[in-house]
Formats: structure tokens, C-alpha cells, sequence
């Protein structure tokens, strides 16, 4: 992700630019539409905020991201955009009338010849300018505006906040229908407690990205760290067998053996096994646990 003050060495004429939280089915129209303009991906860029608006307007508004910055990045450069560029929301941005917000975007980008955005894309001051205010602006500014529709499916467009409600009800089929791909939570591998050892089913304790998480659980999943993908077995909540007090995410990556403290991973496929339970007594719970695990190689995960 490039911040928009060191974007002036690349020649970008086509932008599309927006939140892309989740880059679902909605924002790849956006890019397949910015992609249509050109006649090189050298010459595309998404624009997006960084941090959220909303973190930065109404903080206690501020949806979870469904996307860490990197895996945006990754899922942008998948379908066919080169460069990703952030713009840094602060104060100074958030004041700018919509006419201030172009004629600043266009400074920074001088060879800019085409902005695509959807449908309902407001910008500058409280909202103030819309699509129409946009088209104007950039007539007057010489670049085209192209106005993206909604993506329709199943009767309501493809919006990050189905997405969202869509993974609150563990509904992933629905959640990876909308996104085009599987819903995914990454992380930092962390030293936890040492209790699945102890249980006999090692797992990596995950600090998640400032990102949602679907509702306390045992689930089945897909975990890659550094390249390489292993059925897994992921618990998130309070442990109630253990009596603990705050969330914890931890995962047991199936036929794993091996260090991965501090690295990198990746879950994505997920599949909702059972709620989270409290067991009368250890064995009990490694008995369940064993269960789940042959659950979970009974799902058909894509490779």
C-alpha cells in the first residue's frame, strides 16, 4: 500500500476509489471498470482510507475491517490492480469541501483521466458532494467520472455490511458468495498457555488484525502459514472448561509439527462446528476435541 504523498513517481490515469472493506463483488465491478478505461494496469490505481472515515468521525461507529490492509492489497493485485494507494484520513481531509477534496486528489495525481466510484459514493464535508456533484467536478477538472451500479445478488446488493451480518450468523456460504472469495481472518502467531499441549492437541494462539471475528465458537477452517495450508481446528471465546475471563483465539492446525511463534497466518474456509461449551472434566474435553478433528477432515476444503 503506497500513501498517496509518495504515489507522484507512478503515471496513474485511472482510479477508482472507496473503502473496499472485504473488496467484494460490489468493488470488483469498480475494478473491472477501472481496468476497462485503460489501455495498461500500470496506469490503474485503487484509492482508499486509511484509517476507516469513521474511526476518525464517529470512532464508536467504526465498523470491524473484514480485510487487514495486506490481504486488501493482495486481493487488489488479484484482480488486476497494480497499485494500491492510501489516502491518510485526518482532520484536515475530513473539513475539505468536496470541490477542496478534487482539486487536492488531483494535485496528487496530475495525469489523472478517469475516477470510477459506486453508486451511493459520497465525499467532502459531512457527505456534502455525491456522484452528480463528482461528474460536474470532473468535467470542469477534465477527466471522465464513470458511476458504478449496484451488484445484485439474491435481491439485495452486495454491500460490506451484508458480509458483516452474513459472518455474525456464521453464515460463510453466504459471507464467500458475496466476497467472490472466503471470508479470512489473519493474525500474528503468539505464546498462550501451554493447555493444548497439555491436552495432547498443540495450538497457535492468534492476535488478530483489528478485524471482525464470527461469534464464540469451535469451527473448522483452512490456516496457511508461510505458504503452506493445513486443515485445522479453531476455538474462539472464553475457554469456560478453563474459567477464562477475555476472548482467545486458537487454533489447531491438523498433522502440524513445528515453531511458528511469531510468524504469519491466514484462516480462511471456515465451517461452524459447535458452540462453546464448558466440559465436566479434561478428558471429557479431549474426547470432544477429537471429535472435532474428525469432523473437520470430513469437510471438502478447496486446496
Amino acid at each position: 500500500m503506497i500513501p498517496l504523498s509518495n504515489s507522484s513517481s507512478l503515471t496513474i490515469k485511472h482510479v477508482g476509489i472507496g473503502v473496499f472493506d472485504g473488496v467484494h463483488r460490489g468493488h470488483q465491478e469498480i475494478i473491472a471498470t477501472v481496468l476497462q478505461q485503460s489501455h495498461s494496469p500500470q496506469e490503474t490505481a485503487i484509492l482508499t482510507f486509511h484509517p476507516h472515515p469513521l474511526e476518525i468521525i464517529a470512532p464508536d461507529k467504526a465498523p470491524l475491517r473484514l480485510t487487514s490492509p495486506d490481504r486488501m492489497e493482495h486481493w487488489i493485485h488479484h484482480y488486476g490492480i497494480p497499485h494500491l494507494i492510501a489516502i491518510s484520513f485526518d482532520e484536515k481531509i475530513r473539513h475539505f469541501s468536496p470541490q477542496e477534496f478534487i482539486l487536492w486528489l488531483k494535485r496528487h495525481l496530475p495525469h489523472l483521466q478517469s475516477l470510477t466510484v459506486g453508486f451511493n459514493w459520497r465525499f467532502g464535508f459531512n457527505g456534502l458532494g455525491s456522484t452528480l456533484t463528482l461528474v460536474d467536478l470532473g468535467s470542469q477538472l477534465n477527466f471522465s467520472t464513470h458511476i458504478v451500479p449496484p451488484l445484485t445478488i439474491e435481491n439485495e446488493p452486495a454491500r460490506s455490511t451484508r458480509i458483516r451480518e452474513a459472518v455474525l450468523q456464521r453464515n460463510f456460504l453466504l459471507a464467500d458468495h458475496l466476497l467472490g472469495h472466503s471470508f479470512e481472518v489473519s493474525g500474528t502467531i503468539v505464546h498462550g498457555d501451554g493447555k493444548g499441549t497439555t491436552l495432547g492437541f498443540p495450538t497457535a494462539n492468534l492476535t488478530p488484525h483489528r478485524q471482525l471475528l464470527p461469534p464464540f465458537g469451535t469451527y473448522a477452517c483452512f490456516a496457511s502459514v508461510e505458504g503452506t495450508s493445513y486443515r485445522s481446528v479453531l476455538n474462539y471465546g472464553l475457554r469456560p472448561t478453563f474459567q477464562k475471563k477475555s476472548p482467545q483465539l486458537e487454533v489447531h492446525l491438523i498433522g502440524f509439527t513445528g515453531d511458528i511463534y511469531n510468524k504469519e497466518i491466514l484462516l480462511n474456509q471456515w465451517h461452524w462446528l459447535r458452540d462453546e461449551k464448558k466440559f465436566p472434566d479434561l478428558p471429557s474435553l479431549q474426547s470432544q476435541i477429537s471429535t472435532d478433528i474428525q469432523s473437520a477432515l470430513q469437510i471438502p476444503f478447496s486446496p
